[in-house]
């Protein structure tokens, strides 16, 4: 989670900054850069089609299978 945290919020400064250099350079209204930070943002932190972020990983654990009779071990304990 943290990691998503630090990377919406590089995003969000990423492309603030890149706005305000087009509202400087360009004269792209100044709106623009904080409205598509945020946008770009969330995108990056919810991350919809878990292309960014992909699902978690699953742990898979082997069956162990159940002795089906006596062995060595449990019959030298074990009174016949």
């Amino acid at each position: 989670m943290t990691e998503r945290i630090v990377a919406s919020c590089l995003w969000a400064f990423a492309i603030f900054s890149g706005g305000q250099l087009a509202w400087g350079v360009l004269g792209v209204p100044q709106l623009v850069g904080p409205i598509l930070a945020v946008v770009v943002a969330g995108f990056v932190f919810l991350d919809p089609t878990h292309r960014i972020w992909g699902s978690s990983p699953t742990r898979r654990i082997a069956r162990i299978p159940e002795p089906t009779g006596p062995t060595d071990a449990q019959s030298a304990t074990q009174p016949h």
